[in-house]
């Protein structure tokens, strides 16, 4: 490689990061100089084989994109990730009374800015952070403007991180990193917000395996070596063909649509 050839390619670098228009989903592409290159993958092996083992089979390719989210929080946020003071994130939540009340709450349900998220995402986000829910009616006039509130209070959270020894409770994981507090029975079906009900898990496994997979916490599993249930449901992207009226061919993710 000339002199030439290397100034091209660093002058060439370039990253772009593009949301489809809700932001629910995002694409990185980009072109980097070798050496960059290079460090920038080694960087994103070395954090995910610092992960327990998933569920399943993973690809690589999604491990990199786990690696490249904590790495982020890394940089965000600063430390190894063993502190038990992350940033709490704040949802913000406006409910049209009239529609919400007329559906049991399945539609009229907003949150402010940001992506579009699912049930998923507001389940991590209500494990850990602070509530601020406003009510309004159809033409917008407030009803109740709502006072922030945790699900889990500092001061429960790190009484239960205490008790469970700083690390994390799912058998077979002894990671301490980002540790975070999550409700075995979860908060939106009803479980209670109190130390039988709460478990530390890391951030992996609440993040990626418990949010991202769909499994749950056997709650019959002994303290220090939860037990983990897959979800009911099949594989995502099983239900996704389903959903949207697909044939399913005999190569998984393989889809033909009857339309």
């Amino acid at each position: 490689m000339t002199r030439i050839d290397e100034e091209m390619a660093f002058h060439d670098r370039y990253l772009t990061v593009q949301p489809n228009i809700d932001e629910s989903v995002w694409r990185l592409n980009g072109r980097l100089p070798g050496l960059a290159g290079r460090i920038i993958i080694d960087a994103l092996e070395t954090e995910a084989d610092t992960f327990p083992k998933g569920p399943g089979r993973v690809s690589r390719a999604a491990r990199n994109v786990d690696a490249l989210w904590a790495i982020s929080l890394e940089a965000l946020y600063g430390g190894d990730g063993a502190s038990i003071e992350d940033p709490t994130p704040v949802l913000t939540v406006f409910v049209d009374a009239a529609e919400a009340a007329a559906t049991d709450g399945e539609a009229g349900v907003t949150v402010q800015g940001g992506p579009r998220v699912g049930e998923a995402a507001i389940e991590a986000i209500l494990c850990d952070g602070v509530i601020e829910v406003t009510a309004h009616t159809s033409d917008g006039t407030p009803l109740r403007m709502g006072r922030r509130s945790r699900p889990i209070p500092p001061q429960l959270r790190r009484f239960v991180m205490d008790r469970d020894g700083a690390a994390c409770t799912i058998a077979g994981c002894t990671s301490r990193y980002r540790l975070q507090v999550h409700h075995i029975t979860r908060w939106i079906d009803g479980g209670r917000t109190d130390p039988e009900n709460l478990t530390t898990v890391c951030w992996f496994h609440h993040q990626v395996v418990i949010h991202g997979h769909g499994f749950t916490i056997d709650p019959d599993s002994p303290p220090q070596r939860r037990r983990l249930h897959p979800p009911i449901h099949g594989p995502p992207w099983l239900e996704h063909a389903r959903t949207n009226g697909m044939v399913i061919s005999e190569t998984p993710r393989a889809f033909v649509s009857t339309t």
